[in-house]
């Protein structure tokens, strides 16, 4: 196992270009991802030959938690548990930047992805549900990717209009809203059963902790209903960061069916165009907000995203590298800039 090089992309598109069905994100995402500070990427060649016949990549959403994407095997070489050995290296360089927790997301189907995690003890935390409006209801659109340096700038002004308009209406909170509507969110049911986790990045989750929602507010970030009872509280991130989904989608929902509905309502009459978000299944009002959301027209996909984690400490050791079949070729190094949300 080693560091990735610009020179290996041939071989790495060549196994890493179609995944499901002929797609796969990689190549979008390979020339952000060797150049991005919050995160490494590695590759696993034979003894005899540098050529990469996998991949795998590790980012830091903290100083404190370590996220793992984009695991790829060639095909010829799958069953031989390459992928478990990359995921011995994962472990390894989580720990190296003092990662007190490691966590990845994979489709509720995906049963490989299960039994990969449960070796070295990842198991799985909790499940969301996806929901998307659109302006044309019998599609769901695809969004470009916004690896794209273009795509990306454009979402982020997308957002900002966004977040100006709602805050000419009142629904952006100020400074002085931030310990009232952290009481909400922090006692919040659905927040809970996420395991206190939102998505500030696309397809990457992190905790939300006090400090890092007052930081959201004070970028202007937070939405919520513009009376002084509010009980819904959104994020939406001003920055579009790097990403296979350019989606205007929120980091975070929660609150009373009926609040989060008006909420999200009001923020698609401003945007008239996609957005998503995503409800954790073991939230104890979910089965009342579906329903409430499919009369009010957004669609849930017949898709489950698992969430998978498992601690890094004394009580939960990280297995040690086998040398008969995993070489460091690069020891791990510390990642230079985690994700600051």
């Amino acid at each position: 196992m080693r560091r990735a090089r610009a020179s290996d992309e041939a071989a790495v598109i060549e196994f890493a270009s179609d995944t499901w069905d002929g797609w796969d994100y990689i190549p979008h995402a390979w020339p952000v991802w060797l150049e991005a500070r919050d995160g490494v990427v590695l590759v696993a060649c034979r003894p005899d030959d540098d050529t990469p016949i996998a991949l795998t990549r590790i980012a830091l959403v903290s100083q404190t938690e370590a996220w793992l994407e984009g695991i790829r095997v060639h095909p010829q070489l799958r069953g031989l548990e390459v992928a478990s050995d990359l995921q011995v290296a994962e472990l390894q360089w989580a720990a190296a930047q003092g990662a007190n927790v490691i966590r990845y997301a994979t489709s509720a189907r995906n049963e490989g992805s299960h039994r990969l995690g449960a070796r070295h003890g990842i198991e799985l935390l909790f499940e969301l549900r996806n929901y998307w409006w659109s302006p044309d209801p019998d599609n769901d659109p695809d969004d470009p990717s916004a690896f794209d340096p273009a795509v990306r700038a454009a979402a982020t002004a997308l957002r900002g209009r966004v977040l100006d308009a709602l805050a000419a209406e009142g629904h952006v909170a100020s400074p002085a809203d931030t310990d009232r509507l952290w009481h909400i969110v922090a006692g919040d049911a659905g927040f809970l059963a996420a395991h206190r986790l939102y998505e500030p990045r696309p397809w990457a989750l992190g905790e939300l902790t006090a400090e890092r929602f007052a930081r959201h507010v004070e970028r202007g970030e937070v939405i919520a209903n513009s009376n002084a009872n509010a009980s819904a509280v959104a994020i939406l991130t001003r920055e579009q960061f790097a990403g296979e989904d350019s989606s205007l989608r929120l980091a975070l929902l929660v609150g009373e069916p009926e609040s989060v509905i008006a909420l999200v309502e009001r923020l698609r009459s401003i945007v008239d165009r996609t957005v998503r978000f995503r409800v954790p299944e073991d939230d104890p009002r979910a089965p009342d907000l579906h329903e409430r959301l499919v009369a009010a027209g957004y669609r849930s996909p017949d898709f489950r995203l698992h969430i998978l984690g498992r601690p890094i400490d004394d009580e939960y050791p990280i297995p040690p590298v086998d040398q008969t079949r995993v070489v460091l070729g690069d020891e791990p190094q510390p990642i230079v800039e985690p994700l600051a949300f």
